[in-house]
């Protein structure tokens, strides 16, 4: 199985926020060229995840989505604890 982790594609649902986009530097893709990568990943038989655009530095966010999955359900997991406070209670 290949997952896909585009950044910005150029699409009906981004066009509202496009030129902010681009205002700060960031470039959009476009969806042939996110199709030819798909098309690439999954045709070389491979699974794995593509990470687009190849060598741009994510955020942290989309970054965090090519961490293997047991690391990522070991950071959820422990996020939840905190955030719906299952560490029991505190002590005085």
């Amino acid at each position: 199985m290949t997952s896909v982790h585009p950044y910005w594609v150029q699409t009906a649902l981004l066009s509202r926020w496009e030129n902010s986009i681009k205002s700060v530097g960031t470039s959009i893709m476009t969806p042939e060229f996110v199709a030819s990568h798909i098309s690439k990943a999954v045709l070389s038989g491979s699974s794995g995840r593509l990470l687009l655009p190849p060598g741009a530095l994510m955020p942290i966010a989309t970054a965090a989505r090519s961490l293997p999955m047991w690391f990522a359900e070991a950071v959820r997991d422990a996020t939840a604890k905190v955030t719906i406070g299952q560490n029991g209670p505190k002590k005085a």
